[in-house]
């Protein structure tokens, strides 16, 4: 029987597998360890005590080969070999990595230019609204009198509305990853 132990756990030693393995290896970045179990054996339970860790496949590699050795030491140890997955990706590290799109790089570049942006605007329009009086500029359009201070107001709002939103949108995108 074979097992591959979720991505990022690991057996510590052999005394955490019962009953005792036969043989372990690192199969796509994750920890797999093997038991010889014959066709006569009316039940075998399976008790496993799993690490969380954080290694290396090299780190995971050198885990294995050392708990192998130490089957091979104990009285109980049988040489059976794990065979080779077919199909499988290339390993690059002990955890999935999960690869991002084209189309997530350019939401992302997005919604930081408009935070970016929202944020020169709410500045800008502080600036607008803090002018000294003497140097507020009047403006006739469409019949009525603007003020930099009321453009300062419109604009406080915008840029605002712009950092809410935009906050809001990365919130909703980390829960929905998370749940």
């Amino acid at each position: 029987m074979i097992i591959v132990l979720p991505a990022g756990y690991i057996l510590r030693c052999l005394d955490d597998a019962e009953p005792q393995l036969t043989e372990s290896k690192v199969i796509k970045g994750r920890m797999a360890v093997c038991w010889l179990v014959t066709p006569n054996s009316d039940k075998v339970k399976f008790s496993l005590r799993l690490e969380r860790t954080q290694c290396t496949i090299s780190e995971l590699r050198t885990h294995c080969s050392a708990l192998n050795k130490e089957v091979m030491e104990r009285p109980s140890g049988k040489n059976l070999r794990i065979p080779e997955p077919k199909n499988l990706p290339a390993e690059s590290s002990a955890f999935p990595v999960k690869s991002i799109s084209m189309r997530d790089k350019l939401l992302v570049f997005i919604t930081c230019g408009i935070f970016i942006l929202g944020t020169l605007i709410t500045i800008g329009s502080f600036i607008l609204i803090f002018l000294d009086s003497s140097a507020s500029t009047s403006i006739k359009m469409f019949g009525q009198s603007l003020t930099t201070t009321n453009v300062g107001i419109v604009t406080l709002f915008l840029g605002i509305v712009m950092i809410v939103i935009t906050i809001r949108e990365v919130f909703n995108v980390l829960r929905s990853d998370f749940s």
